[in-house]
């Protein structure tokens, strides 16, 4: 069966031009303060680094080109691209070889770094160049001709196709993209369409120009990273951070691919407006972290003194419009919470379970409460909860069966991010359950992540623009952690 991915380049749907990800669009501005804040310093270097490290690697692992477990990749990102660092037989090529390759990618991203502080136009020559990079260390391609034999064929770096590259799934589909003859038209076109977005989401172009491009497919090899490259390139464009699609994504992006070439953009531009503001979590988290990692004595003393600052002598007047747009998230949880509550006593109530369930929510003498399990689920997405600073939340318990054994919360948290927080927010929830141990022993209590990704917003923020992703985001929680406790009884 063939799949027709290729048409005609089309320009984007103009119901898209005004939308924006509210979340991110909140804590894009928190970030250029925190990058304003660090710049100049080595510390941020080093944060830049890791980051352009990660890409390197994550890149190469969803083209299938390597696989790198995660104790290699995390070390490879600590320490640098050294072939020393990687047991022989470990990736499937020789270590010297995966570096070289590692080496490629990531100067394809300073590449992207360079491009943007040049303020150069995109245009075709770029985007030959940036493939001529990202391929720089592969000397063939593996290719199948019409009767199914494979072979390998030397790579052609920084040259459109001069043969058509329709690939075929194991499953027998195959994959139909832009003729040979038509890629130098197409890309004139794309590059002419793409200058046409100013002004359109940093998130909604770079979902629209990857998915343009593999439509086009114009190179013979190396498309998926070209095209993440762009994607990349349009949220640097916007002072954030490398697009990193990791493993752990790629069924999701297949999928959102696949759906954008039926006409449907939307989960592409979801899927990287969530990982975007999954980096921006980390940055802020990181970034401090790894100035105290790096730091000479004369940077320690500096950063010591901008965190007594920021502590207590800078306005608090970010963090306070921010802990505001927190209390109506919150009433917003415990109206949702209040209706799985009804809900749920109903269901109880039908089938004979003796289960009490309870809501409430933190207040000046409690809003302490939860501490160890809302660090425990930041460091479960890698970002610092600061339980210093103003945080709420709001609970839905669970008590009953036979002895009272049962004892559960389903909770949302909200709280700052970042060892000094200058407005950043994010919520989470997760399921806190008590578990029975050894007679003599106190019970124990556990706490288990109970949503995809922490919902993200800054003192920047409308509430109301907020609502519906948030809602959104409660009930997905909410299915969740039904599914934890039903699962772990």
């Amino acid at each position: 069966m063939e799949v027709p991915v290729w048409q005609p380049i089309s320009d984007l749907d103009p119901a898209l031009r005004a939308h924006r990800d509210p979340e991110l669009g909140s804590l894009g501005p928190v970030w250029q303060e925190q990058k304003q804040a660090l710049g100049g310093n080595s510390a941020m270097t080093v944060f830049n680094e890791r980051l352009a490290r990660s890409w390197a690697v994550e890149t190469g692992i969803l083209e299938h080109l390597y696989t790198v477990d995660r104790g290699v990749t995390n070390l490879l990102i600590e320490q640098g691209f050294d072939a020393a660092l990687i047991p022989h037989g470990s990736t499937g090529l020789p270590p010297q070889e995966l570096t070289d390759m590692l080496e490629a990618h990531s100067d394809a991203l300073e590449a992207l770094f360079a491009f943007v502080a040049r303020g150069r136009p995109l245009g075709t020559s770029f985007v030959k160049e940036l493939h001529a990079v990202l391929t720089r260390a592969q000397r063939a391609v593996l290719v199948q001709d019409e009767g199914g034999r494979r072979f390998e064929t030397p790579l052609r770096r920084g040259e459109w196709k001069v043969l058509p590259n329709n690939p075929r799934r194991a499953d027998g589909t195959t994959y139909t993209y832009c003729p040979p003859v038509q890629v130098d038209s197409e890309m004139y076109r794309l590059i002419a369409l793409h200058a046409r977005l100013d002004g359109v989401a940093a998130e909604v172009r770079a979902a629209w120009l990857h998915h343009r491009f593999t439509q086009i497919h114009p190179f013979q090899d190396g498309n998926g990273r070209v095209a993440r490259a762009l994607a990349t390139l349009e949220f640097l464009k916007d002072g954030l951070l490398p697009l990193v699609v990791d493993r752990e994504n790629r069924g999701e992006y297949i999928a959102a691919l696949e759906t954008a070439d039926a006409g449907d953009l939307h989960p592409l531009i979801s899927l990287f407006a969530r990982v975007e503001r999954s980096a921006l979590l980390r940055g802020m988290s990181l970034a401090e972290a790894t100035l105290h990692e790096s730091a000479s004595l004369h940077e320690s003393a500096s950063f010591l003194a901008q965190q007594l600052r920021a502590a207590y002598l800078q306005p608090v007047a970010a963090a306070e419009r921010a802990d505001v747009i927190a209390q109506e998230l919150m009433a917003i949880a415990r109206n949702k919470f209040a209706q799985a509550e009804r809900a749920l006593a109903g269901a109880f109530e039908r089938d004979g379970v003796a289960m009490d369930v309870g809501l409430s929510s933190s207040g000046e003498g409690n809003a302490h409460y939860f501490r160890a399990q809302i660090v425990a689920t930041a460091k479960h997405f890698d970002y610092f909860a600061n339980t210093r600073s103003a945080r709420r939340w709001t609970r839905l318990h669970f008590r009953g069966l036979a002895g009272d054994t049962l004892r559960a919360d389903i909770i949302v948290s909200a709280h700052a991010v970042g060892f000094a927080p200058k407005g950043a927010m994010a919520c989470t929830a997760f399921v806190n359950q008590r578990f029975e141990r050894e007679a003599q022993e106190a019970p124990e209590w556990q706490a288990t992540p109970a949503c995809d990704a922490p919902f993200t917003f800054s003192h920047a923020a409308d509430v109301h623009a907020l609502r519906q992703s948030f809602e959104a985001w409660l009930d997905r929680a909410l299915a969740m952690a039904m599914h934890v406790l039903g699962t772990s009884l």
